[in-house]
């Protein structure tokens, strides 16, 4: 609650957030974040939106976490994918992240021996292609070339053929401005 002198156009009200090491908001596939505000205007407890709400930008401090996302379920034979990213530890994509990782893949093939994220990447990449030989259950490991971040994907059931219900993960309670 403000208290003193009423604001006039053009005055700012500063808000700082966090400290160290930082704010954990939650995880969000958008680069800003939006800053619900509703005012009394009128002191009468009646508080309405503001028009135009402040936005921040999320800048991700530097990669301190590895991560690989592979599909819960596959096929013997057939094309697949993983997800590798980066994130600062505070669950937030590394966007600078140029690192090179190499995978432990076993006897699946498609994946690169090596890669090196790209500015265009955001910290996030996506391997397509990816093959897994035969039935059974495969984890695909990644490490960062220097070592020092490395992880180990979910689990993937590889079948013969594809089941009648397929697995699917998601997220409804994302919250997004689009």
């Amino acid at each position: 609650k403000l208290t003193g002198p009423a604001l006039k156009p053009g005055d700012t009200i500063e808000i700082t957030l966090g400290g160290e090491p930082g704010v954990r908001l939650q995880q969000f596939d958008e680069a800003a974040f939006m800053l619900k505000f509703y005012v009394d205007a009128t002191g009468d407890d009646d508080y309405v939106p503001l028009k135009h709400n402040p936005v921040i930008r999320l800048n991700a401090g530097p990669a301190k976490v590895l991560h690989v996302i592979a599909p819960s379920s596959a096929e013997a034979g057939e094309p697949s994918w993983i997800n590798v990213w980066a994130e600062d530890g505070l669950g937030n994509p590394s966007a600078d992240y140029r690192g090179t990782i190499v995978f432990d893949a076993g006897d699946t093939t498609g994946l690169p021996a090596s890669y090196t994220f790209q500015a265009a990447d955001n910290g996030a990449h996506r391997f397509e292609g990816m093959v897994f030989p035969r039935t059974g259950a495969f984890r695909i490991g990644a490490r960062e070339n220097s070592g020092l971040m490395r992880a180990e994907g979910n689990p993937t059931i590889v079948r013969g053929q594809a089941p009648q219900n397929r697995l699917y993960w998601g997220d409804i309670h994302t919250h997004t401005d689009r």
